[in-house]
């Protein structure tokens, strides 16, 4: 019998059942019963990406903020307290920093550098709830000890949750490494093409099935048709990201020694801090680099505004290569003495490597820092 090789798409708000039993099959979630609850194309996605990543369940969202917000609400409702990595993505930074103490969590930021000092002083205050990870961060791509991490946050009582965006399931495999939950902004690898927004949380059932009950209420489950372009997504992942490190890699070696660079960030140079980190902890060092141009964000704003190949927007993780500033887009929210403080500094841009041949990307570097 012939088969669809990928989901059928169902665009459906609601199911229409045959009687009163078959309903109550539904209220059970043994059957589709309303798309705000589960929908059979973002199902057929979520189990296919479970496997990916290595987790009992997945649930996917609208967004990735849509992604982070519930899966740290489900973790921090018994246990109000969180414990977020300093370095994470703006946004993520300004939830943790607003919303939620604004709803009465208690949050703590820890440095990358010396967090074992935040964990031990943490036993002498309320119960943690959660741990907040993310690594390689956003933009400076520092990485900090997944396991070690994820054994202090256990000895607290807490579930580590890990932002693996930039990292992916191909290059990190958080949750082998003992972290409890793994969230993606699938907007960027997982999606892989620039026109889908979504996100996902993975991790286990028992957890899943608070974040269900979370995602129900806030209603952020993902459309059936994103879920479709997500799955397509999902099918070249492997050999997009494999291109990506060995890009960026390249690029990172080849811009360290430009004269008008005054510091690359990658993972995989041996000038990185974490480098013996990420060598152990990582199958791959990513396709993301940041780099400071000399003269600071004047002259940063001249190479961003010269590329040519290489595009100016805020998203990343794509078949095209994307730069942006973090000063005026990621971390924007944040004052300049905090970014200098977590290490964004005056004059970087973050690269997101696509998939361009890698000498045209070298060329178009190359101009629009001849323009500084």
């Amino acid at each position: 019998m012939a088969h669809s090789l990928n989901p059928d798409i169902v665009p459906a708000a609601a199911f229409a059942f045959d009687s009163t039993a078959d309903l109550e099959r539904g209220l059970r979630r043994e059957v589709p019963f309303y798309s705000r609850w589960d929908n059979p194309t973002v199902q057929a996605v979520e189990a296919r990406l479970s496997g990916l990543v290595g987790a009992e369940a997945t649930l996917l969202f609208g967004s990735g903020m849509a992604a982070v917000s519930t899966a740290l609400l489900a973790a921090l409702a018994e246990r109000p307290r969180l414990l977020c990595q300093a370095q994470v993505y703006g946004a993520t930074h300004e939830l943790a920093s607003t919303l939620l103490r604004r709803w009465g969590v208690e949050v703590t930021f820890f440095e990358i550098d010396g967090w074992q000092a935040a964990f031990e002083a943490a036993r002498r205050g309320p119960p943690v709830g959660a741990v907040w990870l993310e690594t390689p961060t956003n933009p400076t791509l520092r990485v900090i000890d997944l396991e070690a991490t994820a054994a202090a946050a256990h000895a607290l009582g807490a579930l580590a949750l890990v932002d693996n965006t930039f990292a992916t399931p191909l290059n990190q495999r958080p949750l082998e490494l003992g972290c409890d939950v793994e969230v993606h902004a699938a907007t960027k690898y997982l999606g892989g093409h620039h026109d889908l927004l979504a996100g996902s949380v993975s991790g286990s059932k028992a957890f899943l099935e608070r974040v269900w009950k979370h995602r129900k209420l806030l209603g952020g489950c993902l459309d059936p048709f994103p879920a479709y372009l997500l799955h397509r997504g999902l099918l070249t992942l492997d050999v997009r990201v494999a291109r990506q490190n060995q890009t960026a890699l390249e690029l990172a070696r080849r811009l360290e020694g430009h004269p008008r660079v005054a510091r690359v960030l990658h993972p995989g140079l041996p000038s990185h801090p974490d480098q013996a980190l990420a060598a152990r902890q990582m199958r791959g060092f990513g396709g993301m680099l940041s780099f400071v141009v000399r003269g600071g964000d004047e002259a940063a704003v001249r190479v961003v505004d010269a590329l040519e190949t290489v595009s100016l927007a805020t998203s990343l993780g794509g078949t095209e290569s994307l730069c942006c500033m973090p000063s005026n887009t990621s971390h924007a929210n944040l004052p300049a003495a905090e970014r200098a403080r977590l290490g964004i500094d005056a004059g970087m841009v973050r690269l997101s490597v696509g998939l361009e041949p890698t000498d045209a990307l070298l060329a178009d570097l190359e101009r629009a820092l001849a323009r500084v």
